[in-house]
């Protein structure tokens, strides 16, 4: 499924753990990708149109998160990769 992410890609981090997600969004900027993070999908909901990010990173254990039906919803407003 998909590709490598390029350089610099627009990375979206959706996840309510501070500490996890601190780590992720550190080590994504550290290899010069463009990161915004939020800790719901809600939010994360109304920010993709807006930010029209190349990856999704997902924490499974973030509120409103119910891992397949997150993908599922993703799936039909995006084919971007997840992680």
């Amino acid at each position: 499924m998909g590709g490598q992410v390029p350089n610099g890609a627009r990375v979206l981090v959706i996840s309510g753990d501070d500490f996890l997600a601190e780590a992720i969004v550190h080590a994504l900027r550290n290899d010069n990708h463009v990161v915004e993070r939020t800790a719901s999908w809600r939010s994360a909901e109304r920010l993709l149109p807006e930010l029209r990010p190349q990856l999704l990173v997902i924490d499974a254990e973030s509120e409103g998160v119910d891992e397949r039906p997150v993908v599922d919803r993703v799936r039909i407003v995006t084919d971007i990769p997840l992680v």
